[in-house]
């Protein structure tokens, strides 16, 4: 896998063993693979259906398509966060082509686009899968997102304990995910009595609790302080 040297590298989703691409997409910050601008095969393998398209703009708002093969592919412009596990299948291609590409996706970085999709690589179907982030709806990575909300209140210094990373790298998920359900007031899989603690704790600043399931089934909390200086990511082992 190539360094990254600069903002603005272009690397693609690749298929691994196979010629072929899902999407490509500039780095937004250098030394990260995590967060790509770009566009994102959506005709692949058949033509996008109206349907998803319409639970695009329910939760991001307005989104662009432009032609990404020469066949007359669709690519839509979006924000990809990349699974960890999926890393080693983004790479760079050589050709003068991509110098054509980098420079057309430019723009996407001075104003990034809406849509936000977490890509990872599934072996057993070999396709990049995407879900809608961070917008995912409770409970479920399946069904149908929320709509962004505003922040509900200031993170500040975000924090994780060494268990929360090792279960966010087994189950190939990024903390964002969990951060953006957590500050929308996503409280995740807390019953009625907590989630009422933590309505009043916005109210009356007091400390908001999260609780959250990974793919892998580890159970992760998310704390934000009382005075919203820290937001910790941990296990209920840990607290």
């Amino acid at each position: 896998m190539s360094e990254v040297r600069r903002k603005g590298d272009l690397y693609f989703l690749l298929h691994p063993g196979e010629v072929q691409f899902s999407g490509y997409g500039l780095t937004v910050e250098p030394g990260n693979l995590h967060h790509l601008v770009g566009l994102l095969m959506v005709d692949r393998p058949r033509p996008v259906s109206a349907a998803w398209l319409q639970r695009v703009t329910e939760t991001f708002g307005p989104y662009a398509l432009y032609p990404i093969t020469k066949t007359g592919e669709r690519g839509m412009a979006c924000q990809m966060w990349i699974a960890e596990d999926s890393v080693p299948y983004v790479r760079q291609l050589p050709g003068s082509f991509t110098r054509l590409i980098q420079e057309a996706l430019f723009p996407l970085l001075l104003q990034p686009p809406k849509p936000q999709f977490l890509m990872s690589w599934d072996e057993t179907s070999r396709l990049w899968r995407s879900e809608f982030y961070p917008t995912l709806a409770e409970g479920s990575t399946g069904a149908t997102p929320k709509k962004r909300r505003t922040p509900l209140f200031p993170l500040g210094q975000v924090v994780a304990t060494p268990g929360a990373l090792d279960a966010l790298t087994a189950a190939g998920q990024l903390p964002q995910e969990f951060l953006y359900r957590h500050v929308a007031g996503d409280w995740g899989e807390l019953d009625a009595h907590d989630r009422q603690a933590n309505e009043e704790a916005l109210r009356e600043g007091n400390r908001l609790l999260s609780a959250y399931t990974t793919r892998k089934g580890a159970r992760l909390w998310v704390i934000t302080e009382w005075n919203r200086e820290v937001t910790t990511i941990l296990t209920p082992a840990e607290y």
